[in-house]
């Protein structure tokens, strides 16, 4: 769970996993949020994700979402 009390401008862009569905995992980026979503990128062309803001978000629960870490590269 990303707890959305603690989120801050530093968290724009942040890779997460979404895993509600057994068995499912999908990988985006963090593009906005409100006081209940989080607004999350999963669908961009791979050689884009630079331009992530560009692509339209999900409305994600955030006790849905964990951060991603891969220990120090990227996603």
């Amino acid at each position: 769970m990303i707890p959305i009390a603690c989120l801050t401008a530093a968290d724009r862009g942040r890779w997460v996993i979404y895993n509600a569905v057994p068995g499912h995992i999908e990988r985006g980026r963090i593009k906005s949020w409100t006081d209940q979503f989080i607004y999350v990128v999963f669908r961009c062309p791979d050689d884009q994700w630079d331009r992530f803001e560009d692509y339209t978000a999900a409305p994600t629960r955030p006790e849905d979402l964990e951060f991603f870490s891969n220990h120090g590269g990227e996603a």
